[in-house]
């Protein structure tokens, strides 16, 4: 590895001076940072620590000497720091003496200083790379490198989590089933609100979330579980039981769908709790009672699929496997083509998945697939992971010329458009728990040995310089400042794509495709944005090119596969999977989506008129659909049917 480079802090009222020494020792590899005033410096050290401090005597309003005693005394100061003073006019013995003697500092320079001099000098300084304790969340992930991680060493592990990322939680669920935990897993989030998901022997029994808008009442009707007027019926009875036990004193609703639809309802709710951002988590392991709606290990592995599918960004999944890209996929001990995950959607619609995986490959070899797309690759695999049939090698595997030009190409592609937080934000797996001394090293592990082909060797050289910019940036005094104006900017943006969804789906409502297409375009990570991927899929529908019918379709089914489950409870919904089925060709499926979609907004006039339309085309015997479960109109990609 290289020489890791050192943090400097130049404190130089002389701007020239201090840009020169700068530039110095930025060519040097190390990372020089210029202030000409103390305030400024003792601002800076309050936020970061330094590896240097070059100091100049004679400063505005504070001498050197007081600025080194308030930055020892005020600040976090590093002891392992090392400190030179400066000086073109102190430059008699006794008076460095003195001062290095008063403050402690290591060293002192006399201006003008030679620039070997200065080379020596600090070339004889070590950074000192802090102690880390490995960071919890990274040895959540370690797993995926690990073919026996046994269950004891797997409660152990989540009971030490702490902080993780919202997106990590499935992982955590996943764990805490696999290795039949009983108790409480508490999630709080950075805006004070908290969850609760209860475990008893790996079932979850019990998901409680401060958002409860799911209405039972209104998820039997959709789910094709009650007629809304046997609902109206059972809501005039003022007696103090449930909702669910007047439904089965009345014969109106069996006891087996009323669990099925409060795991239904657990699901939704689970769902509200994977959100973007930090999030802490505490399992207190207790005895909890089990219920006859617990979630078990098979409908667990459907709503995982549902999660992953819809609630993990791939911008996510792409930060977080970058660190494994070029190590090779293994077989566990559980992996079986009959493994129920083996039968998910995500992983049989990318043909001959399973045979690629046996014969061995790479995460970058199965995105240069014909016909692979990066959204599938990465949901199958962490799909994959998620249940343990498959680990990464430990070694990297070694690319020749060819494999290296298109690993430096695809990096160079996700970095386009990003700008230097985003950088950082792509490889935040990669830098976990790493001191950020060590960042551009550790990129530069990722990014491989310098080529020997000129064309693709400015490539390398060009993510280099992009990657080391956006570390100092990082280091910058105003990159607090920035994130906050990004967060604000980012929810301004988000209330103005809901504007711009509202408009689109009413032009969807009067078939004006284009103009809804257009609006759509205008709209930044509409997928990001409730409704988005709904109304996106709609205006899919709606332009299909005959001519490409088959592949558009398989487009339109990913898009409705990452549709959130507390989205599809939604008479919108169920009209656009209606068009989706009708499209295919099925218009039975489709009749009893459009139905559904009625049942749940008796005024939906565009439901009524498709089915108005179908049996106008087709004839078939009168079926009562709210005997139909809304998993039969979906189990061709949404999940497995329940029993």
């Amino acid at each position: 590895m290289a020489q890791i480079g050192l943090k400097i802090l130049i404190v130089e009222d002389d701007a020239s001076f201090g840009s020169v020494l700068r530039d110095l020792l930025t060519r040097q590899g190390h990372f020089p940072f210029h202030v000409t005033k103390p305030d400024e410096a003792l601002q800076l050290v309050q936020r970061q620590s330094f590896d240097v401090f070059l100091i100049d005597c004679l400063l505005p309003n504070m001498t050197g000497t007081d600025l080194i005693k308030k930055i020892k005394s005020e600040t976090n100061f590093s002891k392992t720091a090392k400190i030179v003073m400066m000086s073109g006019i102190y430059t008699d013995k006794s008076f460095q003496q003195e001062s290095i003697q008063e403050t402690g500092a290591d060293g002192f320079l006399k201006k003008p200083f030679d620039i070997s001099e200065i080379q020596t000098y600090i070339s004889s300084f070590k950074p000192q790379t802090p102690k880390v304790e490995e960071h919890p969340r990274k040895k959540l992930y370690e797993i995926f490198e690990k073919e026996k991680v046994s269950p004891r060493e797997k409660r152990k592990m989540i009971e030490s989590l702490e902080e993780v990322d919202g997106f990590d939680l499935p992982f955590i669920y996943s764990l805490l089933a696999e290795t039949k935990s009983s108790g409480h897993l508490n999630i709080f989030n950075s805006d004070g609100a908290v969850s609760g998901v209860s475990f008893c022997q790996g079932q979850i029994v019990g998901v409680d979330v401060e958002d409860k808008s799911t209405v039972l009442g209104h998820m039997l009707i959709q789910s094709g579980y009650l007629m809304p007027q046997d609902l109206q019926e059972v809501l005039q009875d003022k007696s103090p039981r449930k909702i669910g036990q007047k439904l089965i004193d009345s014969c109106k609703l069996s006891p087996h769908a009323f669990d099925l639809i409060l795991g239904e309802q657990m699901n939704v709710r689970l769902t509200r709790t994977i959100i973007e951002g930090k999030v802490r988590v505490n399992f207190v392991a207790t005895e909890v009672e089990n219920v006859p709606a617990a979630i078990d290990q098979e409908q667990l592995l459907t709503y995982m699929h549902d999660w992953v599918a819809s609630k993990l960004p791939i911008q996510w999944l792409e930060s977080l496997y970058m660190m494994w890209s070029g190590q090779k996929i293994l077989k566990t001990s559980l992996w079986k083509l009959d493994h129920p995950v083996f039968k998910t959607s995500f992983i049989t619609r990318l043909g001959k998945l399973a045979d690629r995986i046996e014969a061995g490959v790479t995460l970058n070899e199965l995105l240069s697939v014909d016909g692979y797309d990066s959204v599938s690759v990465h949901k199958a695999l962490h799909l994959m992971l998620l249940k343990g049939v498959i680990i990464f090698s430990a070694e990297k595997v070694k690319l020749d010329s060819v494999s290296q030009r298109k690993h430096l190409k695809k990096i160079q592609q996700q970095l386009e458009g990003k700008d230097n937080s985003e950088v950082l934000e792509l490889f935040q797996d990669l830098l976990q728990g790493k001191p950020d001394s060590t960042w551009l090293d550790e990129f530069m592990i990722f990014v491989g040995p310098a080529p020997e082909d000129s064309e693709i060797l400015k490539v390398w050289q060009n993510l280099r310089e992009r990657f080391d910019k956006a570390i100092r940036i990082h280091w910058d005094q105003s990159s607090h400042e920035v994130t906050k104006i990004k967060a604000t900017e980012k929810n301004n943006l988000r209330l103005q794509a809901l504007q711009k969804l509202d408009e689109v789906k009413a032009q969807l409502q009067l078939n004006q495709f284009t103009k809804a297409k257009e609006l759509i375009k205008s709209i930044k990570n509409v997928e990001e944005i409730p409704g988005g991927r709904l109304y996106k899929s709609w205006i899919q529908i709606g332009t299909l090119d005959q001519t490409k019918k088959v592949a558009q379709l398989k487009e339109i089914e990913l898009e409705l596969m990452q549709i959130p489950p507390d989205e599809r409870y939604d008479a919108f919904y169920l009209y656009v999977m209606g068009l989706y089925h009708k499209a295919k060709g099925d218009k039975s499926a489709a009749k009893k989506s459009f139905e559904k979609s009625v049942a749940i907004n008796p005024s939906f006039l565009i439901a009524k008129r498709e089915i108005t339309m179908l049996d106008s085309v087709i004839e078939q015997p009168k079926q009562d659909i709210f005997n139909m479960d809304l998993k039969d109109v979906v189990a061709g990609f949404f999940k497995k049917k329940s029993g």
